[in-house]
């Protein structure tokens, strides 16, 4: 495993789930943020629940890409912050949805089961990797 995969992973694993800003193109091509909360998986693969219905997924659905920013984010924080680039994808798949389920999602979505929710599953091409302490900026990319 790289070593910038290795600091992405430890980064965002310190809590089983962190706070990312979601940005993508609407139909008119304005930007439009989102706060989303997120967990990661072993392949870089960031994954939220999300309603079935809101815009967020129809912009997906039309456009797929967007960007990412997590990570240690505190002004005084000295840890790393992620720019992520990738794919979007909308599953409704069950077990996909219960493998990220957590307590706090009852208060929105009831239960795994629940068809009013879907995953929207970020698959990164490119994250590069920031330090408030250093000018310095690595990059990870995915194989192709």
């Amino acid at each position: 495993m790289s070593s910038e995969k290795e600091r992405i992973l430890a980064t965002l694993r310190k809590r089983p789930t962190f706070q990312a800003a979601l940005a993508k193109i609407i139909e008119d091509g304005s930007p439009w943020v989102r706060y989303v909360t997120g967990q990661v998986a072993d392949d870089l693969s960031i994954r939220f629940a999300t309603c079935s219905q809101p815009k967020k997924v129809r912009h997906i659905r039309s456009q797929p890409r967007v960007h990412l920013v997590c990570g240690e984010i505190p002004p005084q924080g000295e840890g790393p912050f992620f720019q992520i680039e990738g794919e979007a994808i909308i599953s409704t798949d069950v077990e996909e949805k219960r493998s990220i389920w957590f307590d706090r999602l009852t208060f929105f979505f009831g239960a795994p089961d629940d068809p009013n929710w879907c995953v929207l599953r970020v698959r990164p091409d490119r994250i590069r990797i920031h330090s408030l302490t250093s000018m310095e900026t690595d990059v990870w990319v995915r194989d192709r």
